[in-house]
């Protein structure tokens, strides 16, 4: 089987594939103080959860945007399984080219969510995943990662916003009742929500209007349930996209691009 691993900077995604099944999936906290030594201790742990043997790992593949839990992860897949993890970025093999500016600073969660992206609809789409950070990753029909946007994740916003109000609460991001807010918290549920669903349909339809054709829409991230009620944007929910997109690039899978 392989393994797959997303560590975010709030929560740390772990799938296991069994051919392009994913078959098991877990969501851990991205604790940075954690060692390998505890990573390949929880990683055990979740295998024997669902009576699963440490041998059945055969690879594992890992992107993360937490550069100091990164080697903790690493290592603990090693020590655990036996096996050298491949971690995704611009220098890795992949399925997809990319024509940004500079691939070295595309994030390896970026990639995983291309390749997850085309390979599921073989033709141009932009991938929403909606996480610590809101990124857009606009893929063309040839496969190639044209590149991105990126602004505040909902928690970001709305902590973000808290931390530098003093009259302000913090609050569940639940459906607003009304655009218009009959108290703060209502106004606050209104503005984010409300708002980030105009964001997620103005940046789809510029992106569209860039990649020159009508794109597949995909939507990704632990915090992506809500919007999906909101927005005008037809779209896809794909919750493990980018353990997806790690697996295809695990595995190898090559694509066959469109040539007009």
């Amino acid at each position: 089987m392989v393994l797959t691993i997303d560590a975010g900077n709030t929560n740390t995604a772990i799938g296991l594939f069994d051919g392009q099944r994913l078959d098991q999936h877990w969501r851990l906290s991205s604790r940075t103080q954690r060692t390998s030594d505890e990573f390949a201790l929880h990683l055990c742990e979740l295998l024997r959860l669902v009576d699963l043997e440490r041998s059945i790992v055969e690879r594992a593949v890992v992107c993360s945007v937490v550069p100091v839990l990164t080697r903790a992860i690493m290592d603990g897949i090693a020590g655990a399984f036996g096996v050298e993890p491949l971690l995704v970025s611009a220098r890795a093999k992949l399925p997809v080219t990319i024509g940004t500016d500079t691939p070295s600073e595309l994030g390896g969660d970026l990639i995983a969510n291309a390749v997850g992206g085309y390979a599921r609809v073989q033709s141009a789409c932009v991938i929403v995943d909606f996480g610590t950070a809101l990124t857009f990753t606009a893929v063309d029909e040839r496969a190639r990662i044209r590149g991105a946007a990126i602004a505040p994740g909902l928690n970001t916003a709305v902590r973000g916003l808290v931390a530098r109000t003093s009259a302000l609460p913090m609050v569940d991001l639940a459906m607003p009742e009304s655009f218009i807010g009959t108290n703060t918290a209502g106004a606050l549920r209104s503005g984010i929500m409300n708002g980030y669903a105009g964001l997620l349909d103005r940046m789809v339809s510029g992106i569209r209007s860039e990649l020159g054709r009508e794109a597949t829409v995909l939507l990704t991230g632990g915090e992506a349930r809500e919007i999906v009620q909101l927005t005008e944007t037809e779209l896809t929910v794909v919750p493990w996209l980018t353990l997806e997109g790690l697996y295809h690039i695990g595995v190898g899978t090559a694509f066959s691009p469109r040539t007009s």
